[in-house]
This record gives structure tokens, C-alpha cells and sequence, in this order.
């Protein structure tokens, strides 16, 4: 250290003064300026001595003297509580902390760090590799037989007859039973309207003709009606289609009682959805069933497998996957939207200055517990070097100012004795006296 040197130095230098002028005074011992420097000289070595003394018993006994020396060192336990409780009660309490979180806007410094200190870059190189590593370290199967425990946990934890109510009356608002039966039906038109569906009524009617006659007397009825033209299947078959026609295109009115009792039968699902237990319990049953029955986990696999395969072909072979450029666009849209949304910003500044008060609140002690294991691995010998690292300039300067005050009070007592004292003083006194 420099000042230990310097005070070292000076304690040295009035030491080797003091016997130069010591040795020197015997052979002038009228010399006034010799008595002025010895007294001084001395005063100052005495200065000296005295503060070396008291500066070097802070950390080891000097000259082995045992009696309140090492201070320090004997005052270890103390030392580290009162730095304990000064650091947890005084300059980081939760006070203090508080009041200094709360002149600073986090999330707004956030913004200004990603937008004007290549923050971006660095969240995206970030981003990167550790979408990077999870894409080359993810197991198909392990990542697979997670989505399908989920699946299953999820699926069970619906409430599937509440849920299909809701869905089967939102259907019915909406007019969903109406929009369907017509779509069926005008789909049943076109399919019966085809020269392909009286072909197919004329077949089943030969069919049907042909199981009917199974006596003799009945296939000879049969021949004869055919014989003379009273039964004609084709137009039998034309006349069915006709009539099939005609009833689908009159079910597409409205007020048609199919179409009402369809709606009926919809409408009385739903009240019992939500009202009948035992058809909730029995949907209940089929629910659990279901998610017991069915198994995901070689098909996620092979999903999961393929999708990590083409990922990682698209790194190999690019900078960058599609994945990679998905997410960072999604994360600009949300990242522009953010930025320029103060409120949302300011709720999130809230919601985490509100998270580290719970902290602080429940997590103090740690600070005191840190400060106190951090010292306490100190030994007497690495505590004094710590305290003599961060004060021991100023108390190097405490030695070299001792021998600068006690030549300067040296010099001051001897102008006093030599200018006043002796020659006013002392005369005044004996005349008294």
C-alpha cells in the first residue's frame, strides 16, 4: 500500500532525524535552533510511535503487547454482526429497497435497452440457440408420451355434457338444425334426381318382386301382370322417385313436422344435458372410457418425430429454420404492439414491482444470512486484511499526521516555554512564590 509506505518512510525519517540531533545537541547544546529541532524531532517520533501503535493494534498485537490489541481479530463475532445488521437494517432494507425500485420504471428501461442498445440482436441470437438446443435435444417419444398424459388429464377434466350443451345450443341459436337438414336434403335431391337412383329403385324392385312370387300360383299371377302390361317396373320405379322427390322438397318447409320434431328432439337434449345426472354420469362413463381406450402415443410419436427430423434438416442446411422465422415474426408483430402500448406496459411494471415486494417481504432475511456466511468465512487474518484494504489508506494517514501534529505541537510548546514561559512566567510565579 502507498500510504504505508509513506507513513513507514516518515516514522523512519524523524527517528533517524531525532538521533542526529540528539548526538549533535551534546556538542551545541546552547544552539537555540537545536533545542527548538529536538523538541520537535521528538514530539514528532513520540507522535509517531503512538499512532503506529494504536493503528497496528487494530489488526495484531505490536511488540507482542497483549493487553487491548488485535481488535479486530478479538472482535471478529462482533464485527460481523453489527456489518450484518447495518447492511440488512440500514443501507438494504426493505425500506431503502423499496424506495429506490420505486424511481425506476423496469419495463421502460427494458424497451430502451432492446430498441437503442442492440437488444434485439442479443434477444435474438438468445432466442435462437436455445430454440436451437431444445430442438436437437428433444426425445419423440418422451415428448409424446407427455402430450398424450396431458391430452388424456385434459380430456377427463372437461366437462363434456355441460360442453355439448352449450355447443348444441349455440347450434340451435344460430339456426345450425335448419342450415344442416337443408344441406342434407338438397343433397338427397341431387342424389335421388340421378338417372343412376331410378336404375338402382327399378333393380330393387325386380329384386323384391322376384322374392315375393315364392309359391307357383304367385309367379303365375306375376307373368301374367307382366304379359299383358298391368305391372310395369320401370314405371313403378319412375312413379317412386317422383313421390321420394317430392317429399324431400316438401320436409325443406319450415313449418314440415320432421323439421319441428328435430328441433324438439334437439331443444329436449339440451335441457337434459344440463338437467339429467344420469345422462351426465353416462357421458361421464363414455368420457373416461374413451381416454382409456385410445392410444396416442405411436401417432404423436411419428408425428413429433417427423416434425423434429424437417426442423432439424432446415437448420442443417439453412441459417435459419421456418420454425425460427415463424416465432421471430410472431414475436416483432407482439414486440411493435407492446412497445407502443404504454398501458399495457404500465400493468406489467405493476404486476412486477408487486412480485419483488412479495419477495423482499418474504426473502429479507437473505440478505442478512448472505452478508453474514459471506464474512463468516473470513478467518481473523483475512477480516483484517478486508477492513485494512478498504480504510487502510486513511489510517496510514492517521500515523503520518501523528508525527506532522506532534512536531507541530513540539514546535508550538517549545516557542511557548522558551518565548513566554521562561522568560514571563517563571519570574512572575517566584515573585509570588
Amino acid at each position: 500500500m502507498k500510504n504505508r509506505k509513506i507513513a513507514n518512510a516518515t516514522l523512519t525519517a524523524v527517528a533517524l532525524l531525532f538521533g542526529v540531533v540528539l548526538i549533535i545537541r551534546y556538542t551545541y547544546y546552547d544552539s537555540l535552533l537545536l533545542k527548538a529541532l529536538y523538541i520537535v524531532l521528538e514530539a514528532a517520533l513520540i507522535g509517531g510511535i503512538a499512532d503506529w501503535f494504536a493503528v497496528t493494534a487494530l489488526f495484531e498485537k505490536p511488540l507482542g503487547f497483549p493487553w487491548h490489541t488485535a481488535i479486530i481479530p478479538r472482535n471478529r463475532t462482533k464485527i460481523i454482526n453489527a456489518l450484518t445488521k447495518t447492511v440488512e437494517n440500514e443501507l438494504l432494507s426493505k425500506e431503502s429497497i423499496k424506495e429506490r425500485l420505486a424511481d425506476i420504471h423496469m419495463v421502460r428501461m427494458f424497451v430502451v435497452w432492446v430498441e437503442e442498445s442492440n437488444g434485439k440482436k442479443t434477444l435474438a441470437e438468445m432466442s435462437t440457440s436455445y430454440i436451437r438446443k431444445i430442438i436437437f435435444s428433444l426425445d419423440a417419444r418422451q415428448v409424446a408420451q407427455t402430450l398424450e398424459q396431458l391430452l388424456r388429464q385434459k380430456w377427463q377434466e372437461v366437462y363434456l355434457s355441460a360442453l355439448l350443451g352449450r355447443l348444441v345450443k349455440l347450434f340451435l341459436d344460430k339456426k345450425g338444425d335448419e342450415k344442416l337438414i337443408d344441406l342434407l336434403l338438397n343433397e338427397m335431391i341431387r342424389t335421388v334426381e340421378t338417372e343412376k337412383t331410378r336404375e338402382m329403385i327399378h333393380r330393387f324392385l325386380e329384386r323384391y318382386s322376384h322374392e315375393a312370387a315364392d309359391s307357383w300360383w304367385k309367379r303365375l299371377l306375376k307373368n301374367v301382370l307382366e304379359a299383358v302390361d298391368a305391372v310395369n317396373l320401370a314405371d313403378a320405379a319412375a312413379v317412386l322417385q317422383t313421390n321420394i322427390l317430392n317429399e324431400l322438397r316438401s320436409i325443406k318447409e319450415i313449418e314440415h313436422p320432421l323439421r319441428q320434431l328435430i328441433h324438439t328432439r334437439l331443444s329436449n337434449l339440451v335441457y337434459r344435458m344440463d338437467h339429467d345426472p344420469g345422462l351426465a354420469e353416462t357421458i361421464k362413463e363414455w368420457q373416461v372410457g374413451l381416454a382409456g381406450r385410445i392410444n396416442l402415443e405411436d401417432i404423436l410419436t411419428e408425428l413429433i418425430e417427423l416434425a423434429l427430423q424437417w426442423e432439424r434438416k432446415s437448420i442443417s442446411e439453412a441459417s435459419h429454420s421456418q420454425v425460427e422465422e415463424w416465432l421471430f415474426d410472431q414475436v416483432s408483430k407482439y414486440w411493435e404492439v407492446f412497445k407502443n402500448d404504454h398501458d399495457l406496459q404500465d400493468w406489467l411494471e405493476k404486476y412486477v414491482k408487486e412480485a419483488i415486494h412479495e419477495v423482499i417481504e418474504s426473502e429479507h432475511h437473505l440478505v442478512g444470512t448472505i452478508t453474514s456466511n459471506a464474512l463468516g468465512i473470513l478467518t481473523d487474518e483475512k477480516l483484517s486484511e478486508f477492513i485494512d484494504d478498504k480504510a487502510g489508506e486513511d489510517l496510514q494517514w492517521i500515523r503520518i499526521n501523528g508525527s506532522v501534529v506532534g512536531g507541530f505541537v513540539g514546535l508550538i510548546l517549545f516557542l511557548f516555554l522558551h518565548f513566554v514561559y521562561d522568560p514571563y512566567v517563571v519570574p512572575l510565579v517566584r515573585g509570588i512564590f
